[in-house]
């Protein structure tokens, strides 16, 4: 990617057997550590250190990667979604929803990561 990851989407799958491949999008900006709580800022930074491949740019020209969280990565991400802040779980809606999700199955979790919008690109 050319530029810096400003938002990642996590792919949560349904509890819902009958939906069977959809998700739920949980979006984690780069920015949510900074203004929320500093809990945030630790996702991003676990989420980046994932290996991931370039899959070109988005319908919006934006650049994207994406990654699968398998195994002990998942469950890892898992553990770390478990010490969120009470005050961060009660006030994000997608968060609770992952809380709840994650620990049903133990499906594949696929991310995806978003590179600046190039129209800010070009103000640089």
């Amino acid at each position: 990617m050319k530029g810096p990851v400003t938002t990642i989407r996590v792919d949560l799958p349904t509890d819902n057997l009958k939906y069977k491949g959809s998700f739920t999008y949980f979006f984690i900006s780069a920015e949510d550590g900074q203004r929320w709580h500093p809990w945030w800022k630790t996702l991003f930074s676990f989420l980046l250190e994932l290996e991931r491949q370039s899959v070109g740019l988005s319908q919006d020209g934006v650049e994207m990667e994406v990654a699968l969280m398998t195994g002990k990565t998942r469950q890892d991400f898992l553990k770390l979604l478990q010490t969120a802040p009470e005050s961060e779980v009660e006030g994000h809606r997608t968060l609770r929803s992952a809380l709840r999700r994650l620990p049903l199955h133990e499906l594949d979790v696929p991310v995806r990561y978003f590179g600046p919008d190039p129209e800010s690109r070009g103000n640089e």
